[in-house]
């Protein structure tokens, strides 16, 4: 078989024209790349090659056939080192590191952990709704942005962090900034100008996790929560806990559960306001299921349209959006030759967007994910948490999460928005508090 450069758009400028796209809107750059080539196509920016890869079958052969020929992208480990303790020179993702947390981690996200957390994930959620004032318009991103941490601290440390919320909050606002411009500005700016290496303050976020560890110290297994079932599964095996491994597990659990869940939240109940039959039918199907109790883990598969709203939702709106590859070599994917040392991209945002391989793919439609219609969804066209080795290990709290926090929510209140303007997800990724307005919240009772 013969063997091709993958296509290009135009280039203009040494790539300036997709400079300008891209740093316009990212995301929608992307899907609209992903929409005519549906497969691979090349962008060139600079001397930068970049592969944007979007057809199920090629991504699979990216994220699993042949992943050991796709590393992370270096630069991604470059970012990491600024905000975690270990060499940069390692990979924290390649490497022993990687290994040993995923290893460790691992137990505490076994369904019967998941099903010891969720009484946590009821009385957090039913403690922080209560102090909401109703029938006055909230800022939905710092409602839910609360609210997650809140959740998720208990989740992961049995710790309340509610006089911490706002610090918290800064500080991983502060590091989801840097790191976006960082990103962005590897595909915008001239290599040869100098880059900014700060570290960002972390203070609180990190005197939480050393808190953490030191009130699970003499006591590893005593509590149902994340880090218990971690210590009391090292202690089993005779493992000592290695306090650098601990703090950065902790700190990238905490980050990525509490901005994926938070970020869920906002387009959940957002769309539920555009779309009120599909509300009802939730409402429905909670009251059938739950009724006027606090909801069990023994609920949670029965909760079958709940888990069908979640999961268009994230169709829509996934919290890995972009993930990043870099060939260690030349590597023949789908017919096309892509070079050692190219950057490749996958989106789940731009593959599960492809009007090829989902009617109506902009839409609202948690129908498409029922039983009847599961068969016709193409393998690999549906990865919201990313595939392969480096599937983000926390899917089923996350999954978990939605579930008891939306059937704990939606029967108490109703978000009404403003107005039914389109939003997108546009470039979340460097401006995610532009996407959202604020909403009415009303009491159901």
């Amino acid at each position: 078989m013969h063997i091709k450069s993958p296509p290009q758009p135009p280039n203009i400028a040494w790539g300036l024209n997709n400079i300008a796209a891209f740093y316009r809107s990212p995301l929608n750059f992307l899907l609209q790349l992903g929409n005519k080539y549906n497969g691979v196509c090349a962008i060139k920016i600079g001397k930068q090659a970049i592969n944007l890869v979007s057809h199920p079958d090629l991504v699979s052969q990216v994220l699993v056939d042949q992943q050991d020929k796709f590393p992370k992208w270096r630069l991604h480990d470059e970012i990491l080192a600024q905000y975690l303790d270990y060499d940069a020179g390692v990979s924290a993702f390649d490497s022993a590191f990687y290994k040993t947390q995923r290893r460790v981690v691992q137990p505490a996200f076994h369904a019967r952990a998941i099903d010891s957390y969720v009484e946590g994930v009821v009385d957090e959620t039913y403690q922080v709704s209560c102090q909401w004032p109703v029938d006055v318009e909230h800022d939905i991103v710092k409602q839910f942005a609360e609210l997650s941490l809140q959740v998720i601290a208990r989740v992961l440390f049995r710790i309340n962090v509610f006089d911490r919320i706002g610090s918290i909050n800064r500080e991983v606002a502060d590091v989801q900034t840097q790191v976006g411009r960082q990103i962005l500005n590897f595909f915008v700016l001239p290599s040869w100008l100098p880059k900014s290496t700060s570290r960002p303050n972390l203070a609180t976020i990190n005197s939480l996790t050393s808190e953490a560890l030191a009130s699970h110290s003499g006591n590893p297994a005593g509590s149902s929560d994340l880090l218990s079932v971690i210590l009391g599964t090292m202690a089993q095996n005779g493992e000592d806990l290695d306090q650098r491994l601990a703090e950065n597990m902790l700190l990238m659990l905490l980050v990525s559960a509490y901005d994926t869940t938070a970020t869920a939240l906002c387009w959940l109940f957002f769309l539920l306001s555009q779309f009120p039959a599909v509300e009802q039918k939730l409402l429905a199907e909670i009251h059938g299921v739950v009724g006027n109790r606090p909801i069990t883990s023994a609920n949670l598969s029965h909760l079958t349209y709940t888990e069908m709203v979640i999961k268009e939702v994230l169709r829509l709106y996934p919290p890995v959006w972009l993930i990043l590859r870099e060939a260690n070599e030349d590597v023949e994917v789908g017919g096309y030759d892509l070079k050692k040392g190219s950057l490749v991209i996958v989106s789940p945002y731009v593959t599960q967007r492809s009007p090829k391989l989902f009617a109506e793919p902009d839409t609202f439609n948690p129908d498409r994910f029922e039983e009847a219609a599961i068969d016709s969804i193409l393998r690999y066209s549906y990865f919201p948490f990313g595939l392969g080795p480096h599937y983000c290990i926390g899917q089923p709290l996350a999954m978990m999460s939605l579930k008891v926090m939306l059937a704990t929510l939606l029967p108490r209140f109703q978000w009404i928005s403003r107005g039914t303007r389109s939003m997108d997800m546009g470039d979340k990724l460097f401006h995610s508090d532009r996407y959202f307005q604020h909403m009415m919240l009303n009491s159901r009772s």
